[in-house]
């Protein structure tokens, strides 16, 4: 509880807001006739953070890092073509600024121009030699946070869900309320960055990001996010089935989905029912209380043509 006893008012005040949205979203879909809507798990901190000791047992550090940087500039390039934008990417000292330096050189390659806002390096062997790659490649580094103004996209990827709350500490308050500031879009990577990781945004000043790309699963914190959502990073079927989630299956060489666009039709990428296939959905109906439903607009006409079963696929739902 913080000081002057105003924290029980505060979170009595959100809860209302957030019952109140969901009602409104519910009624939504009814009016729409979307109330058969596909589900998916939303992982708390601590299951988020046992996903990802999980992962390190069989995955290295340096190889989850480079396909979770991938799938975020994969779903960039899927959210905003490349045109030559340039693009700010904010970095933290932990993984998810990782991420965020990994993002940056694909950007590059895409067509964009990166350049990367690391005010506190790490000195372990794998971010220096991340930010050797950047010198590689002629992507400026810098430590000072710039007007946001002079670009055209932000990419958040200064808090992971490791971020335990509370007001962030020098410089990371100021990039945070320069980015809030900003009129800029925003693409925040796994959590908005000062979110909560459960309780979502602490106050109405906090970031409010156009796009979130989640990686793995969506954390709790995205039920409050209501914007084009991304999941990226694919993991094994036998992990998704340890900690009771499912991932809708990837398409074909496609680094990202876009679960806001997906239809309760696509039923190939909700019940895929082998487990030859990393990405699908297990066999077991018995887990349909672990899952927290979520709404979902309609798939787009391209979507639903990548998404038709193929013609030797009898065992879907």
């Amino acid at each position: 509880q913080r000081e002057g006893g105003k924290e029980p008012k505060k979170m009595k005040k959100k809860a209302w807001i957030m019952a109140s949205f969901t009602l409104f979203r519910g009624l939504s879909a009814l009016v729409s006739g979307r109330t058969n809507v596909p589900r998916m798990k939303y992982l708390s901190q601590s299951e988020a953070i046992a996903v990802d000791e999980e992962l390190f047992k069989y995955f290295s550090v340096d190889s989850l890092m480079e396909l979770a940087g991938l799938s975020v500039a994969a779903a960039i390039r899927d959210a905003y073509p490349p045109k030559g934008q340039r693009v700010l990417i904010c970095a933290g000292p932990g993984n998810n600024g990782g991420d965020g330096l990994v993002a940056a050189r694909h950007l590059k390659f895409f067509g964009y121009e990166p350049m990367v806002l690391y005010p506190k390096q790490s000195e372990k062997l794998l971010f220096r030699q991340l930010v050797s790659q950047m010198e590689l490649m002629r992507i400026q580094v810098i430590d000072a946070i710039p007007m946001t103004e002079q670009y055209d996209l932000i990419l958040d990827c200064v808090f992971g869900f490791s971020f335990s709350g509370g007001k962030p500490r020098a410089p990371f308050d100021q990039i945070l309320n320069e980015m809030t500031n900003s009129k800029k879009p925003i693409i925040s990577v796994d959590i908005p960055s000062g979110w909560h990781v459960e309780q979502g945004p602490p106050d109405t000043d906090a970031i409010q990001p156009s796009i979130l790309i989640s990686l793995t699963a969506p954390k709790h914190c995205a039920i409050y996010f209501d914007g084009p959502h991304y999941l990226g990073l694919n993991v094994p079927f036998k992990i998704q089935q340890k900690f009771g989630f499912r991932q809708p299956r990837f398409q074909q060489a496609e680094q990202f989905l876009r679960l806001d666009t997906l239809s309760p039709d696509d039923e190939i990428l909700f019940h895929h029912k082998t487990e030859e296939s990393l990405g699908g959905f297990g066999t077991s109906d018995d887990d349909d209380d672990d899952v927290t439903t979520i709404e979902v607009e309609v798939a787009s006409p391209k979507l639903k043509e990548q998404t038709k079963p193929p013609s030797d696929s009898t065992t879907y739902f």
